[in-house]
């Protein structure tokens, strides 16, 4: 399970060493009024996206999501003190709604978290696109479909329609901003020893004997976890990454190996447990990028539903075959 996310990533950013983003274009977005006014902004560039949102300013590059500072300057600084994130991915589903947005037409698509594609309450969305549009801000968002491209003009949340936000305006600028990934990297990692190190020992879960070691006490938490709860530090993986040969080759096609399973929860565990092996070695490779207390007890969740959870004849064999081929 992550940890760390930007560990993961800090290789492919920190070789560009001091990053300048030109910003072409700002976008202002505006919410449902009835329930909150609230309007942001997003300077776009086909290198990133920079929202700006109720005095918050966040990055979306590279698959993560970094909040940002602007100095006197007025040049990007990552700031270390918030968590960075992962943007999860979604899949795109062309419906037959179409709608014309501050004069632009565009097409309604159902967007699919895919972490939670398999369970019934997911997070889905219906986001309508300008296809082809000269601002492609889809680019910015991780989408499994890579042949849409184009401009979001309005997204509604597919469970409460009164929650949406839609394209106001659209300003061309030229903005120039300047980031520098290596000395990020370097405080980034200064800040997460300091953290580790001044994180407080809990005596309530010490006994006598590990207090002067500061070794917590072991606390079986794998029977009461939930599968919407985990999540994995190798999806986070570029296809270049340097890390790929430190772990099983099956962990770059996680979601071909389980095509097999016709029973949709199955295929979701599987994948998880999977996907949890390819993290526990991910941890040998790459210091701070797993949590190891999380991800075996993932695992430990996946194999306890693998023996207890009915399964037809059919797909027991077909799992019994995968888990011989996980290697």
């Amino acid at each position: 399970m992550k940890k760390i996310l930007f560990a993961l990533l800090i290789p492919v950013l920190s070789m560009a060493q001091e990053e300048k983003i030109n910003f072409t274009h700002k976008l202002t977005y505006f919410t449902n009024p009835l329930i909150d006014s609230t309007d942001i902004n997003i300077y776009h560039s086909k290198d990133g996206s920079l929202v700006e949102m109720m005095g918050d300013n966040i990055l979306f590059k590279n698959k993560l999501s970094v909040p940002i500072k602007i100095n006197i300057e007025g040049d990007l600084k990552a700031y270390n003190k918030y968590n960075i994130d992962s943007i999860p991915s979604f899949t795109l589903s062309k419906t037959q709604n179409k709608a014309v947005i501050n004069g632009i037409p565009c097409n309604y698509y159902k967007a699919i978290n895919n972490k939670e594609m398999y369970k019934e309450s997911g997070s889905m969305y219906e986001v309508c696109i300008s296809e082809n549009h000269p601002i492609n801000l889809l680019a910015t968002i991780p989408i499994t479909n890579k042949n849409i491209k184009g401009l979001i003009l309005r997204i509604d949340d597919y469970y409460d329609r009164n929650h949406f936000i839609e394209l106001k305006s659209i300003n061309n600028v030229k903005l120039v901003k300047s980031l520098n990934w290596k000395k990020f990297e370097e405080e980034y990692t200064d800040y997460i020893t300091q953290d580790k190190e001044s994180e407080p020992q809990d005596t309530d879960f010490m006994d006598s004997n590990s207090i002067d070691y500061g070794i917590l006490k072991y606390n079986s938490q794998y029977k009461v976890i939930k599968t919407k709860e985990m999540d994995l530090a190798v999806e986070l993986l570029e296809n270049d990454s340097p890390y790929w040969p430190g772990i099983p080759q099956y962990c770059s096609n996680l979601e071909n190996i389980v095509t097999r399973f016709s029973d949709k929860e199955l295929k979701e565990h599987a994948k998880n447990y999977a996907g949890q092996i390819c993290d526990l070695y991910l941890s040998e490779v790459k210091e701070y990028s797993v949590d190891v207390k999380s991800t075996l007890d993932a695992i430990r969740y996946e194999e306890n539903y693998f023996m207890k959870h009915n399964i037809s004849k059919k797909e027991r064999k077909l799992l019994t075959e995968f888990l011989d081929e996980l290697d």
